[in-house]
């Protein structure tokens, strides 16, 4: 928040809100789960929308709950995440639902990716993406698009071409700084002949969606 200070982009209500009764917050969030718990009995699909659900202890329990109580293998979950650190605990009641979509963050390629992904550890990240695309073969690679990861489209979409997965592709919105909107005119131009002969291969490619979206932005 300190850095997000610094360079003007703390705009948003819901990064500044600051929780000062801890207790409260905590018998409210159990309150919260109870009545997810309730609610689960007919569920057909979760969809997660953001967070790491990796690292969140109730969502895991939740999770052994619906294994529990033979909910999950008529379930089918989607869940984003940037599959650095999934561990066992994690992945296998995953394992009892009837279908799992990961949605597996990928937005650079090595040293790119632990730079605006940090503190990402990117062999462990990719042992974490293939693990988890050979147990769940129905998930995809997700990229988000911005001003610091534009020039390394190429290794990105060959990176995702490794696998029998698709690949999904966005432009960033929040935060609007970072967008690729704002680069300089010939920064632009230069991203778009690079990206020219990239259009023209993927074209023909069915794993890899919206990529001509970023031309048409820029």
């Amino acid at each position: 928040m300190k850095d997000y200070k610094k360079l003007g982009w703390d705009k948003n209500f819901k990064a500044r809100r600051h929780v000062t009764q801890v207790i409260d917050l905590r018998q409210r969030e159990q309150a919260h789960w109870d009545s997810i718990r309730e609610n689960s009995r007919n569920l057909k699909i979760i969809r997660l929308t953001g967070g790491e659900p990796s690292i969140n202890n109730n969502f895991v329990d939740y999770l052994k709950w619906c294994v529990k109580n033979k909910i999950a293998q008529e379930v089918e979950i989607h869940i984003p995440t940037n599959a650095v650190n999934v561990k066992d605990s994690f992945l296998e009641p995953l394992k009892e639902f009837k279908k799992v979509m990961f949605s597996l963050s990928v937005d650079g390629v090595n040293d790119l990716d632990e730079y605006v992904r940090y503190p990402t550890n990117w062999s462990k990240k990719i042992d974490n993406v293939e693990k988890m695309i050979k147990l769940f073969p129905h998930s995809n690679i997700h990229t988000v698009v911005y001003a610091l990861n534009v020039f390394n489209l190429e290794n990105i979409y060959k990176f995702g071409e490794q696998y029998p997965i698709n690949h999904s592709i966005e432009l960033l919105t929040y935060p609007d700084e970072l967008s690729v909107r704002h680069l300089p005119n010939h920064i632009k131009d230069e991203v778009i002949k690079k990206l020219q002969p990239l259009l023209s291969e993927t074209s023909a490619s069915k794993n890899i969606h919206d990529l001509d979206n970023i031309g048409s932005a820029l």
